[in-house]
């Protein structure tokens, strides 16, 4: 996004706010909520998406006219927003309808949103239901009265796991030692230690902890990476209950788990049932870890140029041009949970022409997402774009995370 269109989109904003939430609040609220004039440092936090908005705008004429964003790791319709003049003429439903398509491509089942009083009728035409009224607060400080509302998506997510189980568990690595190492310093992963991986995919995580000595149960939607995830189990003569089962909807037995983790899996959890589901399942002292391993295409010239192929073949991908940036607190986690620790760093990983192949297929933006002649044919494109560009071995830059976080003491 440039900077003129991020002053675009803020204008929007503004104008929406200004012009028509003004007959349901207040000044002060009006202006905290939308402050004029537009400074360069709201410019520069929108270019910033530090939260990783999925944006789009409507435009009329060559002018925006509407603009809408979506949080895909929090599940979150987080904006939508239409210029007064362009008003009831169905362009927020036209946002709402485009942004509610992304999220089921990403695999979310759900998403939730903080209305405003005005947006309220809209989306209540739009399916979604209310979960709270209560307030919202302003960067400012300034509450303002706000909506909490969720909507099921009807059909099915395009994301299927199971597609790729096989090409997941043969070519995609593992964390690095260090990881497995920092866990231990802070006492995750232990001897003993009653641990639930929840997405556990093809059993990365369960296996290493059973491997351990941990009693591990690892649960996953997809059967296919289950029965992948048992095989790898076998194959390292590790003991580890898998469960096929929703993450949210697991039936294990309240207070059962020293430790509950989620590899690369939380974004697609519904957050409104797993917080609390995840709260019931830990024993007293219990944590929840949370982690990623991804690789950083800003950083490293392979993977670049790896996801701009994606993105020929499959341009509706969001997984793209990560960041890197990690937060010391996730923003879903805050009111939730306490941060008992954190830690991040980087590594290279190795990689063959072959393996490297093989890691990019078993993304969700090829080998969980296209047909298998579609993830054929970018194979094939693939293979000789390594070949033209890069030596039969190297390596690829990675950024490896983990949260470590307790239950938010209650007063």
């Amino acid at each position: 996004m440039r900077p003129e269109d991020a002053r675009s989109f803020l204008e929007v904003h503004r104008a929406a706010v200004h012009g028509i939430a003004s007959r349901d609040y207040p000044p002060d609220v009006i202006d905290a909520w939308a402050p004029i004039p537009i400074t360069d440092d709201a410019i520069a936090e929108v270019l910033a998406n530090r939260d990783r908005e999925i944006r789009l705008v409507a435009e009329r004429d060559g002018a925006i006219v509407g603009m809408g964003a979506l949080v895909v790791e929090n599940s979150e319709l987080r904006a939508c927003y239409v210029s007064p003049h362009a008003g009831r003429q169905g362009v927020g439903t036209a946002i709402a309808a485009e942004l509610e398509r992304l999220a089921r491509h990403n695999g979310l089942v759900h998403l939730t949103l903080e209305s405003s009083i005005t947006a309220e009728p809209l989306y209540t035409r739009l399916g979604y239901e209310v979960l709270e009224r209560g307030e919202h607060v302003l960067r400012s400080g300034v509450r303002m009265a706000a909506v909490k509302m969720r909507k099921a998506l009807a059909s099915a997510s395009q994301i299927d796991w199971g597609r790729t189980s096989q090409d997941y568990s043969t070519w995609r690595p593992n964390y690095p030692d260090r990881f497995f190492n920092l866990l231990t310093v802070m006492g995750l992963g232990l001897h003993g230690q009653r641990i639930l991986d929840l997405g556990t995919g093809v059993g990365f995580l369960a296996a290493k902890f059973a491997q351990a000595g941990a009693i591990v149960t690892a649960v996953d939607i997809s059967p296919e990476q289950i029965t992948e995830a048992r095989r790898r189990a076998e194959a390292l003569g590790v003991r580890v209950d898998f469960l096929v089962a929703a993450a949210e909807d697991t039936s294990l037995p309240s207070g059962s788990f020293d430790v509950i983790t989620a590899s690369q899996s939380w974004l697609y959890f519904d957050k409104a049932r797993m917080i609390p589901e995840v709260k019931r399942l830990l024993a007293p002292h219990g944590r929840l870890m949370t982690s990623h391993l991804c690789w950083l295409p800003r950083e490293d010239a392979i993977a670049e140029a790896s996801e701009r192929l994606v993105l020929q073949h499959n341009p509706h991908w969001t997984g793209s041009d990560l960041t890197g940036d990690v937060p010391t607190m996730p923003a879903w986690a805050v009111g939730h949970f306490e941060l008992d620790g954190m830690f991040v760093f980087d590594e290279r990983l190795e990689f063959t022409r072959e393996s490297w192949r093989g890691r990019i297929r078993a993304c969700r933006g090829v080998g969980a997402s296209m047909t298998p002649a579609q993830v054929e044919v970018f194979d094939r494109e693939h293979d000789a774009l390594l070949r033209s560009t890069t030596p039969e071995q190297f390596s690829i830059l990675h950024r490896v995370d983990a949260h470590i976080l307790r239950p938010a003491r209650t007063t």
